[in-house]
């Protein structure tokens, strides 16, 4: 209901705490997203993905081993 009601999510990826602290997949936190925003960016970045791609953009900043800050949009 939380997220139902945020017009927007600000939050950091952090792709070690996901998995050891959290007990979390990318898949967990994308089906937590996907039905409340249609996109995604990481902030002071051109880096953006629609719904439909949010796996994707989860799986290439673990690849890069980027810890960022993320902006969920409606």
């Amino acid at each position: 209901p939380i997220l139902a009601s945020c017009s927007y999510l600000q939050f950091e990826y952090c792709p070690d705490a996901i998995a050891n602290v959290a007990g979390k997949t990318d898949r967990d936190l994308v089906d937590a997203l996907g039905d409340h925003f249609s996109e995604l960016r990481v902030q002071n970045s051109s880096v953006r993905s629609p719904r439909g791609e949010f796996l994707r953009f989860f799986e290439r900043l673990r690849a890069d081993g980027k810890r960022v800050d993320v902006l969920a949009l409606k």
